[in-house]
């Protein structure tokens, strides 16, 4: 089982690198790895999005797998300009995401 751990990184735009097994809600300048340590593409694995975000803010989280149901929870601000949870679909996939507004939410770069 893989466990969550945390490194502080200076000069990035994450402040914050962590790699997880389990559901995690996630924090400001963060980028969190999904990790799974069975095998296929079920993970059943959710991220939270930071509560009370503000403009600027930004998170970043990748797939370290072949599993495709990663869940991005929303946490009351929109993804996308929508009021859904997002989820991942693809492999091996590096998403970074960074709150605009309340009308938009969280934008994918």
């Amino acid at each position: 089982v893989i466990t969550s751990t945390n490194l502080v990184v200076e000069n990035s735009i994450y402040t914050s690198i962590s790699t997880t097994s389990t559901n995690k809600t996630l924090v400001n300048r963060e980028l969190c790895t999904l990790m799974y340590s069975g095998i296929g593409t079920v993970a059943n694995l959710t991220v939270t999005m930071p509560s009370t975000p503000q403009p600027g803010w930004e998170v970043g989280v990748s797939i370290g797998g072949t599993f495709l149901d990663s869940v991005v929870a929303r946490n009351g601000s929109n993804i996308m300009a929508f009021a859904q949870d997002m989820t991942i679909d693809k492999a091996y996939a590096t998403l970074r995401f960074v709150y605009t507004d309340t009308n938009n939410g969280w934008r994918i770069f």
